[in-house]
């Protein structure tokens, strides 16, 4: 029940200010896509340096074919679990 009110109240926001204001307005189309890849990139290096220095460093451990097969599978996990449920 939770999650169809909040699909309710997020689809009503989007229409109510979709009706005032253009996408560019309301942050949706970007007007400075280097500076976003920028700000994307210094993000994840910094994630990726605290995680490998507080968390286990067993990544290391890993084979490369390890390496290769996990990483696109815990984003498309992390992908479902996370961003297809704030898009819909």
């Amino acid at each position: 029940m939770g999650q169809l009110q909040f699909r309710d109240f997020r689809s009503c926001t989007l229409l109510y200010f979709r009706r005032r204001y253009t996408n560019t307005q309301l942050n949706l189309r970007s007007t400075n896509r280097r500076n976003d890849a920028l700000v994307i990139t210094v993000v994840l290096a910094i994630e990726s340096a605290f995680e490998l220095a507080v968390f286990n460093n067993t990544i290391f451990g890993l084979s490369p074919r390890q390496v290769l097969l996990g990483a696109p599978l815990t984003f498309l996990i992390f992908f479902v679990g996370t961003v297809l449920p704030t898009m819909s």
